[in-house]
């Protein structure tokens, strides 16, 4: 996660569906995490509730 979110770019997060892309790329990696830990997704969505920008 934390090569993902280093590789955005302010502009990239700035409106709702590049927030949304972000949200499905980490989901999408934390799934493939948990399926080789313990060969199951386990983890059906994701949220943020905040984002900060620097």
């Amino acid at each position: 996660l934390l090569l993902l979110f280093s590789d955005q770019q302010g502009q990239d997060i700035k409106d709702t569906k590049g927030k949304e892309k972000l949200r499905k790329d980490a989901l999408k990696a934390l799934q493939g995490v948990m399926k080789q830990i313990v060969d199951d997704e386990s983890i059906e969505d994701l949220y943020f509730t905040s984002y900060f920008v620097e």
